[in-house]
């Protein structure tokens, strides 16, 4: 339970010795977070923490309400992890990482806080929401690097305007069509994003070891 009322789940990175980076996971609707988790991990290996706050109670799901509602849980749960675990938090920028409804709130929730999600890495969702004056928001607050992907029939065509948009802003843009999956996240999904995902931090120092383990033969 965290101080507002609500509640998140987390993931923690496994085998862990050293501090680790975050990302946020950030569910889709008639979704549930401790999947959102549990999918973002396995892109990584565990590498990382994963905090996932919970959308409304939807039947056996969750959805999200508003962008405000997503917004006051996501900061509260990086705020509530990075106090309980304290010392294995490293500093920094915060992936913000998100499916479908998850996506599509992305922009509205990014451009408060660009500071905190300096990349970005949404699936299935966000075409529209990315492009506008997101881009230049964005990188004026701090914005680095946005990773746009989907997994349905021409789906890609959906982001080509805001990667022309954000690449003009000054943000390293990737579009990736997934493969064709539809909307969803299985295990072929995964293992696509990971792919991606070493594009998404390549040069950031507090994922160098999962990137050279995971680029390995």
């Amino acid at each position: 339970m965290l101080a507002d009322g609500s509640e998140a789940s987390v993931t923690l990175p496994l085998g862990a010795t050293e501090a680790r980076p975050v990302v946020l996971g950030v569910h889709g609707a008639g979704d549930r977070p401790e999947w959102s988790c549990g999918e973002w991990r396995m892109v990584f290996d565990s590498y990382a923490f994963v905090v996932c706050p919970h959308g409304a109670p939807r039947g056996g799901a969750f959805v999200w309400q508003s962008s405000d509602q997503l917004e006051k849980r996501a900061i509260a749960a990086l705020v509530a992890v990075r106090e309980k675990y304290a010392g294995y938090v490293l500093d920094g920028p915060v992936v913000y990482a998100g499916f479908s409804q998850g996506s599509y709130l992305a922009p509205y929730v990014i451009r408060r806080h660009p500071d905190v999600f300096s990349m970005m890495a949404i699936d299935e969702g966000g075409y529209e929401q990315t492009g506008g004056d997101f881009p230049n928001a964005y990188f004026h607050g701090g914005g680095r690097r946005a990773l746009l992907m989907c997994s349905t029939p021409s789906c890609e065509t959906g982001f080509a305007s805001s990667r022309t948009l954000l690449e003009r802003a000054g943000i390293d843009a990737r579009v990736k069509k997934l493969g064709p999956f539809g909307h969803t996240v299985n295990d072929a999904v995964i293992a696509a994003i990971k792919e991606q995902w070493k594009w998404l931090v390549r040069d950031d120092a507090r994922w160098a070891t999962w990137v050279s383990s995971s680029s390995s033969p």
